[in-house]
């Protein structure tokens, strides 16, 4: 009797979980935006290899 509501509970949690994927990513495209016309040459070099270090941490999580 319970699974139905246990399985729209997991359901409703998916959705939480892409929603906040989402806001996160766009908040990280936000403060890129902001931030790199600010950077000089070099903090430029270390920002892409900070956001590609980022972007595969976040590739490998998101894949099953």
């Amino acid at each position: 009797k319970a699974k139905p509501s246990y399985d729209q509970f997991r359901q409703d949690l998916g959705h939480v979980k892409a929603d906040a994927v989402v806001a996160i990513v766009d908040a990280a495209v936000k403060q890129a935006h902001e931030l790199v016309p600010l950077l000089t040459p070099e903090q430029m070099k270390q920002f892409k290899i900070l956001s590609d270090e980022r972007r595969l941490r976040f590739e490998k999580k998101a894949t099953p």
